[in-house]
């Protein structure tokens, strides 16, 4: 009984890697696709160009505060990049 539960647990844990291998090819061949039609540099040339682009430098401070502060109010405060109770 037990061997036939290792494997079962066999089978559905190769199944799944097989099934993650091919959904990452897929979304790799996608993109793949999707940079080769327009490259990085362009699609950014493209974005600044717009009427309605702001730098970095034009957005206030207040603004980019209030961004923070609402995505993670401990932003300033915590030590490190990554915070699980985030």
């Amino acid at each position: 009984m037990k061997r036939k539960i290792v494997k079962w647990l066999r089978r559905f844990l190769i199944l799944t890697l097989i099934t993650c291998a091919v959904l990452i090819y897929i979304g790799y061949r996608e993109y793949r696709e999707v940079i080769d039609e327009v490259s990085i540099e362009a699609k950014i040339a493209e974005i600044q160009a717009q009427e309605s682009y702001v730098t970095l430098d034009e957005i206030s401070d207040t603004y980019l505060n209030a961004v923070v502060s609402v995505e993670d109010n401990r932003f300033w405060s915590r030590n490190s990049v990554l915070d699980y109770r985030a």
